[in-house]
């Protein structure tokens, strides 16, 4: 309705300035590299088989929890460098909901396995 009355808000996107080919291949590329990095780090880091005080080495939950918390503290501040303006309600979102909430499930579903044992 409004790129009737005002056409030059729109010209960037039906000219594709912005979305073309190029810059897909480029956000693929950038993508693609930071999985492998975000990846391969830690099973570098784990491939020694570090062992804990009981004697038993680290295994594939280890490694994804690192993982995914590397993904996490990534794809946060990827998202804060993109935007242009931060406020509080969205610091509160990133740090209040998202990162207390999953190191609090974190520490939960480890102390819960320490009690079911």
């Amino acid at each position: 309705m409004y790129r009737k009355f005002i056409p030059a808000l729109y010209h960037v996107g039906q000219r594709g300035l912005k979305c073309n080919t190029s810059t897909f291949y480029y956000y693929l590329f950038l993508a693609t590299f930071q999985a492998g990095v975000l990846y391969f780090i830690p099973c570098l880091c784990f491939e020694t088989n570090i062992l804990d005080q009981s004697g038993e080495n680290n295994d594939i939950w280890t490694l994804s929890i690192a993982v995914f918390t590397s993904l996490l503290i990534v794809i946060h501040n990827k998202l804060l460098l993109m935007t242009k303006t931060i406020d509080i309600l969205q610091v509160m979102v990133y740090v209040i909901l998202s990162y207390t909430s999953y190191f609090g499930y974190l520490y939960l579903t480890d102390d819960w396995t320490s009690i079911v044992r």
